[in-house]
Formats: structure tokens, sequence, C-alpha cells
């Protein structure tokens, strides 16, 4: 056996373009979803021009979108674009058994489980939620307007006593702009018909799995946008904040 065959896999997180980015407006669709699955098994993101919510999971995307009375979701095409995507290969190292836990126990318990704060998590929920709080972002049209002012426009829904799966990430509130600092996770329905960023949720039973990585691997876009881009934002944070839910 070589060398090269007893390293172990890189635990990171790969992200592409950041929520700074995403505040200076950069919309458009900067990175293939070929590539965006080539990256990791899971992860989460955001439709071309901020159309729709996009989960990952087994390496493969799926983007939930506004319609007209309702909403879509499907399978996204290696083709496809989007302007921000989190994901990463997920080997998890925890498990355990929450009940009965609403969004800010759930943050409590899994915190408690890992016995830090201070690297990022990858977690994989799955099983039946009492309520799940979703959000689908509708897609942004030139001019573009900022992020607070295009998910003012927004379409929530709730769901109750589902069966699904949460996926997403837990970053240290130091890289808030950098991507989102605190819990962001999407879900999708055991069924595969509807999913979106989570507002809010409330657990009746459900494994979770999670993973600590101690690599942070950022792909910027390789835009002229991107180089003019003004990406200090002093009201970053609040701004996150109120976007994110």
């Amino acid at each position: 056996m070589t060398k090269k065959n007893c390293e172990k896999p890189v635990k990171q997180i790969t992200q592409f373009s950041t929520m700074n980015a995403l505040l200076a407006r950069l919309y458009d669709g900067a990175f293939k979803i070929k590539e965006v699955e080539a990256a990791g098994t899971i992860g989460l993101g955001c439709g071309d021009l901020m159309d729709g919510e996009m989960i990952m999971d087994h390496s493969t995307c799926y983007i939930s979108r506004i319609e007209e009375q309702d909403y879509n979701f499907e399978r996204m095409s290696s083709e496809e674009k989007v302007p921000f995507a989190q994901v990463a290969t997920f080997n998890p190292e925890g498990i355990y058994v929450s009940k009965d836990t609403d969004k800010e126990a759930f943050v409590k318990e899994l915190l408690a489980k890992v016995k830090t704060e201070n690297v990022f998590i990858g977690v994989k929920v799955s099983g039946t939620f009492k309520r799940v709080n979703l959000r689908l972002a509708p897609p942004a049209e030139k001019p573009y307007p900022s992020l607070i002012k295009l998910f003012s426009q927004q379409k929530e829904f709730e769901e109750d006593n589902v069966k699904g799966v949460l996926i997403g990430f837990w970053a240290p509130e130091v890289y808030q702009g950098t991507t989102v600092a605190g819990i962001h996770v999407h879900f999708m329905d055991s069924a595969q018909t509807f999913g979106g960023h989570v507002l809010d949720f409330e657990i009746d039973e459900a494994i979770v799995k999670y993973e600590k990585y101690h690599q942070f691997n950022i792909k910027l876009p390789n835009t002229e946008e991107l180089e003019k881009a003004d990406l200090n934002h002093a009201d970053r944070d609040a701004a996150i904040k109120h976007v994110e839910g």
C-alpha cells in the first residue's frame, strides 16, 4: 500500500462564493451543478438569480422554486449554475437520537455533543418533524434589488407531521459574512416533493449525524463583477440574520 493510499481523506467544507458577495447583489450563477456535486455528498445553496433553495444529498442536487400558485421541487441538471453553495463529503463521526426538540433546543443539543463552537459542523437530521417552517426566494430581476428587499417577497409555508431530512452546517460567529454563522439548514421531504430553506422546525423523533471540519475551502466566482464589487458591508451581520431567519 502506498503512502498516498494510507492518507485519510481531507475533512473540509467547500463553499462556492460568499454571503458578502450575495449582499453585493452577485446573484448570477457562476458554478455548474456538476462542479458542486463533485465537491461533496451533502450541501445546500440557492438557484441562479436567487431563484429557489437547493439541497444536496448523496451528491445529488435538488431545488425547490416558487410557482404561481404553489412550488416546484426537482432534480437539478448538471449544466445549471448557482451563485452560492456550501458542500462537504459527509463521513459522520457522531450519531444520536433527538426527540421533542425545537430549533433552539436542537442547536444546544448538537453543540453539547460536539463539545465546541469553534469549528465547522456538518449535520444530517433524518426522521419525523412535528413542524417545518420553510421559505423560498423569488428570482431577482435587473436592476437587482438588495438581498433584504428581494427576500421581502419570499414565500413562506409550513408543513406539519412530515418525514424528511435537514441538511446543512454550523459555522462559528467569527465567519459571519464569509458564510452564514450559526446553524444553516435546508429541508427535503422523504418523498422528494417539496423542500426549502428552514426558518424554524420542531423534531418529533430523528436521527442526527454530525461531522466536524477543520478546513474551509472557498471558490470565488471568476467574474469581473466580483472583482469590482464592494464586499465590505457594515451591516452584514444584521442583514444576514434578517434574510436567513
